[in-house]
Parts: C-alpha cells; structure tokens; sequence
C-alpha cells in the first residue's frame, strides 16, 4: 500500500502568504491538494452585496479552473459574538445561493 501525506492549508493563508492570484495557486498545487477558501471574512463584511457576489463568482471561477483535486469555497474565519448586519447575512446569503447553483 502507497504512503499517503496529506497536507491542508486553506486558499487564502497560500494566497496571502505569497501575494498571488488563485488561478495562479490552482494551476500549482490544484492538482494534489483540494483548495479551501479565498473569501476573506473583512469581504463579507465591508463589501456591499453586488460586489461580494461578483467576488463570490470569481472564486468559484479561479478555484475550479482546469484539473485538480478541488475547491471548498469558505470564508477564511466567520464572526462569532458579533451583531450581523443586514448586509452581512445577504453576503452569506449569497456565498451559499452561488455555490449551489455553481454546482449544478
């Protein structure tokens, strides 16, 4: 039996890190590794609703681009103890209503 490693580390520590796009981590690593994230939880507060769903659309785009191994769209943290706004619950809203439709 194959020695199996696995390694996680969520799109947006990888983006972030090393300051680059994530078509470009996809083509990199999306080929061993399932990809987690790339939406900042400050997006999903500070962006207004239209902006966060084409934000929203971008990473569902860039994550699953071409072969690999995955993509889990994901806020990089979520607000716990705080007061949501309007906004905020339509930006989640949103995340969630993009992602299924994206999925078929």
């Amino acid at each position: 039996m194959a020695n199996c490693i696995t390694e996680l580390f969520t799109v947006d520590a990888i983006v972030h890190m090393v300051y680059r796009a994530l078509a470009d981590v996809r083509r990199e690593y999306g080929r061993d590794m399932v990809l987690f994230g790339n939406i900042e939880a400050s997006e999903i507060e500070l962006l207004p609703p239209p902006r966060f769903e084409a934000r929203v659309r971008q990473a569902l785009r860039q994550g699953t681009a071409g072969q690999g191994r995955g993509f889990v769209l994901m806020p990089s943290a979520c607000p716990y103890g705080r007061h949501i706004s309007a906004d905020v619950l339509a930006n989640y809203e949103t995340m969630v209503r993009l992602a299924q439709a994206f999925g078929g």
